[in-house]
């Protein structure tokens, strides 16, 4: 289970890189999970329903987090 503080956190680096991205990208496909293609602002979109999608995603973000701090 993702605590409060995790989706937060997680999000918020969706969010960052989405700023990042060109403005013609954010609604480009970039994924497929689950049979779905998503763009980057419906990955965004799921992670804050918290679908199971967005569950995927939210712990997708958490483990890269972790692996750029080592852990």
């Amino acid at each position: 289970m993702v605590t409060a503080e995790q989706k937060a956190l997680a999000v918020a680096r969706l969010k960052a890189w989405i700023a990042r991205l060109p403005p013609s990208m954010r609604d480009m496909p970039v994924l497929v999970l689950l049979g779905r293609t998503l763009t980057p602002n419906q990955m965004l979109a799921e992670a804050e329903a918290e679908t199971q999608i967005g569950s995927i995603i939210i712990n997708r973000e958490l483990k890269m987090a972790g692996s750029l701090l080592g852990r």
